[in-house]
């Protein structure tokens, strides 16, 4: 989205001095539309195919998680071009709307362009994602556009033959298999290196399983879902933490079934695996392609699969389990992050019996643990400590956190291990002596238990406690994973603390606040007060659908067909926002009280956004608010920010458009504000606000910018 906003940012600047006017500039102007929407038809296919093959130009291996740098080169090479010849075209075609220029037609195009964008946000992601996948939407995109640029051409005939030919090329793409072939091609050019078996694509995202040296790999979104043969992640995953547990008898599984891990459960006299699976696509291909005996029993009448968020079934659940096994990726991201709060370790300890047994991985080091290391399993100890009385670490590359509602029930003795093992007749190539007194002797125990462990008390402790509404383990895996890439990437990362954050909101509000005051004595009239003001509110409308979407997330589960509708409610926001300006504009005077007002009613949401959360999450976690109502609220939030958003770009056009330094230039600067702002808002809130000052705070110190923008619109207060 950064990158996204940045290139149509960037477009839209340029695209102000290129305004045509007279009969002339009309027809220059749909005659370069034309060659854009076709550039972009080129453009699109290309995007998606440079994304495919990022790992040759990152270099990148396969299953690798991407780092900061490589997505913002990756990112920028695919999206900027494409996003900023929109923002150059949106500026040319408002200049141009309605026969006329004047502020009215920018504000028509504005609606326009939001309509559209809420349409298809809602098309997409409830309707062609399902029925034609996303490679065929790419195509019909790039399709559409060449159909709008041929019918800009002069000419009837023309445009009948463009019509038809069209129709025809697109028949003839999805009929006959071109999209097929394309996507197949991608597919094997990503995948070079190692053979392709299949690949689909679900409503959770794309599924490959390939083959290489006998090596299975099953991937999800490109990352590492489960591989086989690898004997000891499977052993690892299972048999620590069901050799602690005295008879386990019902084991829940979340993620990575298809694996190997349920062969080696099975080899437990248990009555019932629960094996909780979102994405049936997943089992569908493994089911296909892969040998049951070696991979996954699912068969096997004490499997049960459960196709649903793992966190919304363990919270829904009445059952009790003897072992939870977690194998899922690092919080790399917030989506993740849900599976490794104190929130959802309560959700959890509420699952499990007396004598039970959460267990899951996380990356480590078997040798050396670096400080950003340390930082991250220290974050994910404290968290689980805050839940468990009892939290013990097994070293390693990957270090296995075992926790239990009961002190002493947890012994990471080789000798006991080992006994349990041969008492119970477990087969196993690795978890067994020779193993066990390498990997479990006191040095390394001591050593990862010294580097995860927090000897410290007060705010400083509780700052490590990763929590749903503020994922501090996401950070520190994003210091960890930009410290294998970038030393002083890790150094910004590291120095951006909760009170460096606050310190700089501060100062940027005091400085707003001076401006305003200056302003106000000298009784000089300038633009800055609403641009900054417009940027403000381009920024607060990224943070709020952030903060919505991460919410909606972290309450009730994957997001998958409400991104779309979250997302569409906010264009369509903005629609209603645009609009009702657009109506009610006729006296020119109250231009800049209203936009003023509508600043303090950003600040005013921002603040209520907060309390709403607060609200809903005490609701959701004691079961008294129901998926539907909760769907209703996440929808209405969107629609009110994308509204209040939508009242300041057309009143900025409004002011800013007769203003005699500003005039025809006005659409272009004001929308590369607005869309400046929501580029930085996208990347310094998702990246760095949200991981160490959670939701909540992140709220507030959007409320106290907007509070300062306020206090410079009246510093710098005008006449229309």
């Amino acid at each position: 989205m950064f990158l996204w906003f940045l290139g149509g940012s960037a477009g839209a600047f340029l695209g102000r001095r290129a305004c045509p006017s007279g009969a002339e500039g009309r027809a220059r102007h749909f005659y370069i539309q034309a060659i854009f929407h076709f550039a972009i038809a080129l453009m699109i296919p290309v995007a998606f195919t440079l994304i495919r093959l990022s790992r040759y130009m990152t270099g990148m291996g396969l299953g690798e998680i991407a780092g900061l740098s490589s997505i913002l080169f990756t990112g920028g090479i695919a999206f900027i071009p494409v996003s900023a010849m929109l923002g150059f075209m949106f500026v040319r075609a408002s200049m141009i709307a309605d026969e006329g220029l004047d502020d009215g037609s920018i504000t028509r195009a504005y609606i326009l362009e939001s309509a559209g964008g809420a349409f298809g946000g809602i098309a997409t992601s409830l309707v062609l994602i399902q029925w034609i996948g996303p490679v065929s939407v790419i195509w019909l995109i790039a399709f559409l556009n060449v159909f709008v640029s041929l019918s800009l051409m002069k000419g009837k005939v023309i445009k009948m033959i463009a019509a038809v030919s069209i129709a025809a090329l697109m028949a003839w793409s999805f009929v006959f298999g071109f999209v097929p072939r394309f996507d197949r091609l991608t597919q094997k050019l990503k995948w070079h290196g190692t053979e392709l078996i299949a690949s689909k694509d679900s409503v959770y995202g794309n599924v490959a399983v390939t083959e290489h040296a006998g090596q299975y790999t099953v991937f999800t979104d490109g990352l590492i879902e489960s591989s086989a043969p690898d004997a000891l992640t499977q052993e690892e995953s299972v048999h620590f933490a069901m050799l602690m547990h005295p008879d386990p008898k019902k084991v829940l599984l979340v993620g990575g079934g298809v694996g190997g891990i349920i062969n080696e459960i099975l080899k437990y006299p248990v009555t019932q695996i629960t094996y909780v699976e979102p994405d049936p696509v997943i089992i569908e291909l493994a089911d296909a392609y892969l040998n049951k005996e070696t991979w996954f029993r699912l068969d096997d009448r004490r499997v049960r699969k459960v196709h649903e968020d793992a966190r919304l079934f363990i919270r829904s659940t009445d059952e009790k389990f003897d072992v939870v096994i977690l194998n899922l990726p690092g919080p790399y991201n917030a989506r993740i992050n849900r599976f490794y709060t104190s929130e959802f370790y309560r959700e959890v300890a509420a699952r499990i019996d007396k004598r039970g047994i959460l267990s899951f991985g996380a990356t480590s080091s078997d040798n050396y643990i670096s400080v950003e290391l340390a930082q991250y399993l220290r974050s994910i100890f404290y968290t689980l400590s805050c839940v468990f009385p009892e939290v013990a670490i097994v070293p390693g590359d990957t270090a296995y956190f075992l926790s239990s509602m009961s002190q002493g029930e947890i012994s990471l003795d080789p000798g006991s291990i080992e006994k349990r093992r041969v008492e119970r007749n477990i087969q196993a190539s690795f978890i067994r002596d020779y193993y066990l007194r390498s990997k479990l002797s006191d040095e390394r125990l001591a050593y990862v238990r010294k580097a995860a462990s927090y000897s410290g008390s007060g705010s400083a402790s509780t700052a490590l406690e990763n929590k749903d509404f503020r994922p501090i383990s996401y950070y520190f895996d994003l210091v960890l994973w930009s410290s294998f890439f970038s030393s002083s990437l890790t150094s910004v990362f590291r120095c951006l603390t909760l009170p460096v954050q606050w310190a700089i909101v501060i100062f940027l509000s005091i400085i707003a606040c001076v401006a305003g005051a200056v302003l106000k004595r000298s009784g000089k009239k300038t633009v800055f007060p609403g641009l900054f003001s417009l940027g403000v509110t381009g920024a607060s409308a990224m943070v709020f659908q952030i903060l919505i979407i991460i919410s909606y997330q972290v309450l009730f589960g994957h997001l998958y067909y409400c991104l779309g509708l979250i997302i569409a409610g906010f264009m369509l926001g903005i629609v209603i926002g645009a609009y009702v300006i657009m109506r009610s504009l006729k006296d020119d005077r109250r231009m800049y009280r209203l936009f003023t007002n509508v600043q303090i009613a950003q600040a005013l949401y921002a603040v209520s956004i907060a309390a709403v959360f607060f609200g809903m999450a005490s609701l959701r976690y004691k079961c008294f608010l129901s998926l539907e109502a909760g769907t209703t609220i996440f929808f209405i939030l969107p629609v009110i920010a994308g509204a209040l958003a939508g009242m300041q770009y057309p009143l900025a056009n409004a002011m800013y458009f007769k203003d005699p330094g500003f005039g025809r230039v006005s659409a272009g600067v004001t929308y590369a504000v607005d869309l400046f702002g929501a580029c930085v808002g996208s990347l310094v809130v998702s990246a760095l606000v949200i991981p160490v000052a959670g939701i909540y705070q992140t709220a507030f110190m959007c409320a106290l910018l907007n509070s300062a923008a306020v206090v410079l619109l009246i510093g710098g207060g005008r006449d229309a």
